[in-house]
């Protein structure tokens, strides 16, 4: 079984951790994914160099654009920062491509009267290449 982390580009410390082997703390993350502007911690660092496969950093739009197909699609709300694990689904990043993927998604932590990107467009998302 292979784990890939995700990280939005804005808040990448726990990339910068793990090839650090090290807790580099990230100043000032910039990123609509609230819950993933903390810092890694000194218990997942190690779990992450042990466990973890690789990792994939997402642009803030790609955050928004999975949120809307979560809505459109799956008929769910999810919060910024689990769309973020969606994103390389959404992009089918080489890794994943015909392997069986599990994502957790979680939602309702979500300030709808906050501007989120793309949320607000009438015209369905498009995806790449369709």
């Amino acid at each position: 079984m292979a784990i890939f982390a995700c990280e939005p580009a804005g808040a990448l410390d726990a990339m910068n951790s793990v090839k650090q082997n090290r807790i580099v703390p990230r100043p000032n993350p910039n990123t609509l994914a609230d819950g993933l502007r903390t810092s890694l911690g000194e218990l997942t660092l190690p779990m992450l160099r042990r466990h973890g496969t690789g990792f994939f950093a997402v642009g803030e739009e790609e955050i928004g654009q999975a949120m809307q197909f979560a809505y459109e699609r799956l008929t769910l709300v999810i919060e910024p920062s689990s769309a973020v694990a969606l994103v390389p689904l959404l992009r089918q990043a080489p890794q994943l491509v015909g392997k069986r993927v599990g994502v957790v998604l979680t939602g309702g932590n979500v300030a709808w009267l906050r501007p989120w990107p793309r949320l607000d467009r009438t015209e369905p998302m498009q995806q790449e290449g369709g």
